[in-house]
């Protein structure tokens, strides 16, 4: 099906709707203006709209420099290719943000429906950079976490 709405609330803009797997898993063209989770939402009211696209592709671009140069200069680059999605998942929405001025999510899950869980019932809609960041340092922290405890495991020896 289709529908095509403006939530100024959200500030998201929805397009087109398609069903793949029935109140289960969505594609959708939502226009993101905000940052995961809506997380500052709460600028809306403190500063105009260029100001904050202004902000938020400056955090982003500071931070995928940061990730970048820290594993280069560090000496910490053991795990190249999950440095190598991290930055280029945040670099995929760094373009978008500049070059449309909104970043473009599609993919929309309800995980659990109508179970009253606001985070699970949909989840928030993301595209596959937002998914390439977050696979990423799951993955990362899991190693980082396993390898410390190794070490542990061996000092103890």
């Amino acid at each position: 099906f289709s529908t095509t709405y403006f939530s100024a609330e959200s500030k998201k803009y929805y397009r087109e709707t398609i069903s793949i797997i029935p109140n289960f898993f969505y594609l959708y063209y939502v226009r993101n203006y905000d940052i995961g989770f809506s997380l500052l939402r709460f600028l809306d009211s403190k500063i105009t709209p260029a100001t904050k696209k202004i902000l938020l592709t400056f955090f982003q671009i500071a931070g995928v420099l940061v990730i970048f140069f820290y594993f280069i200069f560090a000496n910490k680059l053991q795990y190249p290719i999950l440095m190598g999605v991290i930055v280029g998942g945040g670099l995929g929405n760094v373009i978008d943000r500049i070059f449309r001025g909104y970043v473009v999510d599609f993919f929309r899950w309800h995980i659990l429906p109508d179970s009253g869980i606001r985070l699970l019932d949909p989840w928030p809609i993301f595209n596959i950079a937002d998914s390439c960041i977050t696979v990423a340092i799951v993955i990362l922290l899991v190693k980082l976490l396993l390898q410390t405890k190794k070490k542990k495991m061996e000092i103890q020896k």
